[in-house]
């Protein structure tokens, strides 16, 4: 946050008298971890988390020590908004804990996310992101991922089918109660997957399974039954990382080798047209308006939309970081996570450095991460159980 918005925000909390918040209900134990939307230096916590206590913009002379000042967090002017500062980097806030599977979507008001019932089962639940208690939503089966587009949840899943055996199915429901549950697309074990996307309209997959795989299929956001639109043939291989992206105009994804391929959204493309050269190897893959962002073991890259002009354009200069498992974007940083190594960020133009490191820890290999306009949350791969957390960008 930069010092003049941050002086703002200083201005308007004192004029609304803004009152300090209740206790959470899911409060977290640790003395380095936050609560949700909690002041740390007694400052009243406004609605994004940023603490107000009528003070003037903080100042980044010698006086003010950027190691543990929440207000300046590693760089000038960098607030932590509402949490600790140690060592330049804020600490973590909770937003709901109790053994959470660690896949996660965000909205403007919510964080939704799985919680385990079974080897098989699991409830959709959600929780204010700046923290309160967690509502129930709707049971499913085993979520693999999960999107929000047009005020809509859509999941891929596994559910008990009539002959008891599991079938793939891409859920969705209306936010914020998950009203009007429904199976947006009845797959079977030929169109496995386990990645979705999403715009404001439509849906998107990877088929993952026999035949069909690689292919790319796509419903409108409210459910096609059984009658998927074809955006891209099956690709066949021996496997598929099954990442999948969108641009507003765009899909993006990993072929099964591991190439980087793109098509339209109204779909249409081949095998030989969708790939882009010189991306083997794709790990991890996010997308905002205008560019996809993918991670192989050389780095992390960006490539333009519809086509990817011009080649993919480095961003990453640095040497020996470790593999990223999952990126986030918010159109001017992309965040990136190892699994266990932590949540780091580099701008979309790229780094001429090391990275910004946002927090020691990050999700599972299993998880995901997400940002919105001020945190990035993810469920931590070190508390146990595992907690669904946020940290200041």
């Amino acid at each position: 946050m930069s010092s003049r918005l941050f002086a703002m925000s200083f201005g308007l909390a004192t004029l609304a008298g803004v009152v300090a918040l209740s206790t959470l209900s899911i409060a977290c134990s640790s003395s380095s971890t936050s609560t949700a939307g909690a002041a740390a230096d007694g400052g009243a916590a406004t609605d994004d988390g940023a603490t107000g206590d009528g003070g003037s913009a903080p100042s980044c002379g010698p006086e003010v020590d950027l190691q543990s000042d929440p207000t300046s967090c590693g760089s000038c002017g960098h607030s932590c908004r509402g949490s600790a500062c140690s060592g330049g980097v804020c600490a973590e806030q909770v937003v709901a804990s109790g053994g959470l599977d660690p896949v996660i979507a965000v909205d403007d008001s919510n964080v939704y996310f799985s919680l385990p019932l079974d080897g098989s089962a699991a409830s959709l639940q959600r929780a204010p992101k700046n923290g309160g208690a967690t509502v129930p939503l709707v049971n499913t089966g085993y979520v693999a991922s999960m999107a929000i587009g047009g005020g809509r949840l859509v999941w891929a899943t596994k559910e008990s089918n009539s002959g008891g055996s599991l079938d793939d199915v891409v859920d969705s429901c209306a936010l914020p109660g998950c009203a009007s549950a429904m199976n947006a697309f009845a797959a079977d074990n030929q169109r496995r997957s386990f990645f979705v996307a999403a715009d404001a309209s439509r849906m998107f997959w990877i088929v993952g399974q026999s035949a069909g795989r690689g292919a790319v299929e796509s419903c409108p956001i409210t459910g096609c039954a059984d009658a998927p639109t074809s955006i891209a043939p099956p690709t066949g291989g021996s496997g598929t990382s099954a990442r999948i992206a969108v641009t507003k105009n765009d899909v993006f994804w990993a072929l099964s080798n591991g190439s980087l391929a793109h098509c339209p959204k109204s779909g249409g493309c081949d095998a030989a047209t969708a790939a882009i050269a010189d991306t083997a190897g794709v790990l991890a893959l996010a997308a905002d308006a205008a560019n996809a962002y993918f991670w192989t073991k050389s780095g992390l890259f960006s490539c333009a939309a519809p086509d990817c002009a011009g080649g993919p354009k480095k961003l990453t200069t640095f040497a020996g970081f470790a593999d990223a498992v999952w990126l986030a974007t918010d159109g001017t940083d992309v965040f990136f996570a190892q699994g266990v190594g932590g949540v780091s960020a580099c701008p979309i133009t790229g780094c001429t450095g090391s990275p910004r490191i946002v927090s020691s820890s990050g999700p599972p290999k299993t998880g995901n991460l997400v940002v919105d306009d001020a945190f990035v949350y993810y469920v931590s791969s070190t508390s146990n159980p595992r907690q669904l957390v946020r940290v200041a960008k």
